[in-house]
């Protein structure tokens, strides 16, 4: 598909789209989380009938519970259990519910949302509309959630998904026969078009089928939607520093159509991540929502929006995807249990920082540009000597992170 760079955004983004390799604490944004867990090398002891998988079963709601132990095959079984864990966990860092308070429910269509959000929520509007939506698939669990406007959704369309379906079939062309009606004339050409190997098309169809589920994720249509009805025209994006991209460094975005018309009031961002799983995020407006029981819809604090204000929501950055560990999922005064149980993972500090920085906005006594940029430092910058005002420095952050 066709590229463009940041001098040269395309039509209907005003400003362009700001792309990092890394990530940042001045440029969080509240509620806005991209969260990835590569579940391929977690290997619990005993898996459900373990002492691990016992305790993280323990932290869900009963209903939570029962979807996850409902899977047979042990990798579906272990990536239930952390997408579950993944929206406990995000509704807890960001609107400051007690993890053990945190109420999960579903609409009709299974989009997953919190159910007792509080209504003391920041005057400035950032976290108004909370909501979140995961997805896995293969090696990866991902999450991503919106704070002030759009609804969201996320699919992770992954390699090893499509070489399964492709089981009983020779060749991509033989393939894709089964998927006729689902994708457009035009979204064809781009697979066909990726290139000569089977691969090369594996790839693109990816791209476009984490769109669609995407999408659809997003509204909470479950299968409701024709699929054949959106398509897609992805422009990959080129990385802001300049660099090249690694073929699992790359990033699109994708405009939507429906039934052949464009609709500028959703967009979509995919990133390339681990062997080539596909992990699209869809932002679109809260008035698309499919709500049949109208639960999730009451979360919500704000429903409409004026042309301009839609436009800087939809168009805003997309933040990378950070990878944590099942570890960041225990909230740091069950870490001890979750070690007692037989924990042998380890968390990387970011949930914790990510939520001790969503405590600190919600307090005056704090400065927060300074407090930023400490964390910021600590986490991302480069190793500082250890000299007794650097363990000094680190000691009092560690005790502000833990006590906030």
């Amino acid at each position: 598909d066709q590229q463009f760079s940041m001098a040269s955004p395309p039509l209907g983004v005003r400003g362009g789209l700001h792309v990092h390799r890394g990530s940042s604490m001045r440029s969080m944004v509240p509620g806005t989380l991209r969260w990835t867990v590569d579940v391929s090398a977690w290997n619990p002891l005993g898996l459900l009938e373990g002492p691990e998988c016992s305790f993280l079963l323990s932290l869900l709601d009963d209903d939570e519970r029962a979807s996850a132990i409902r899977y047979v095959q042990p990798p579906d079984q272990k990536r239930a259990i952390i997408s579950r864990l993944l929206a406990k966990r995000a509704s807890n860092v960001c609107l400051g519910i007690e993890f053990s308070n945190v109420v999960i429910r579903r609409t009709k269509g299974k989009k997953p949302f919190c159910a007792n959000m509080h209504r003391d929520l920041p005057s400035d509007g950032s976290l108004d509309n909370f909501n979140f939506n995961a997805s896995h698939e293969g090696d990866l669990v991902v999450l991503a959630a919106e704070g002030r406007a759009c609804v969201v959704g996320v699919d992770c369309a992954a390699p090893q998904q499509i070489r399964q379906m492709r089981r009983n079939t020779k060749s991509f062309e033989e393939f894709a026969k089964n998927f006729d009606n689902v994708f457009t004339a035009e979204e064809w050409s781009k697979v066909h078009g990726a290139g000569p190997r089977d691969d090369q098309k594996e790839d693109k169809f990816r791209l476009h089928w984490s769109c669609k589920e995407a999408f659809v994720k997003a509204r909470g249509d479950g299968l409701g939607f024709d699929l054949g009805r959106c398509s897609f025209r992805c422009d990959e994006v080129q990385l802001e520093d300049g660099g090249a991209a690694d073929e699992d460094d790359r990033f699109f975005q994708c405009r939507l159509l429906v039934d052949g018309v464009q609709r500028d009031d959703w967009m979509l961002f995919s990133h390339r991540l681990k062997d080539g799983h596909y992990c699209t995020i869809a932002r679109g407006p809260p008035s698309d929502i499919i709500d049949a029981w109208g639960e999730f819809t009451t979360t919500l604090r704000r429903l409409h929006f004026d042309q301009d204000e839609w436009l800087e929501a939809i168009t805003a950055p997309s933040p990378p995807f950070q990878a944590i560990t099942v570890a960041d999922l225990v909230p740091k005064n069950l870490r001890q249990m979750y070690e007692e149980a037989g924990g042998t993972e380890k968390p990387t500090g970011i949930v914790d920082v990510v939520e001790a920085w969503h405590r600190a906005r919600r307090s005056s006594s704090y400065d927060l540009a300074s407090w930023e940029a400490q964390c910021e430092e600590m986490l991302y910058g480069s190793p500082a000597p250890a000299d007794e005002a650097t363990c000094a420095r680190e000691e009092e952050l560690t005790a502000r992170l833990r006590n906030l």
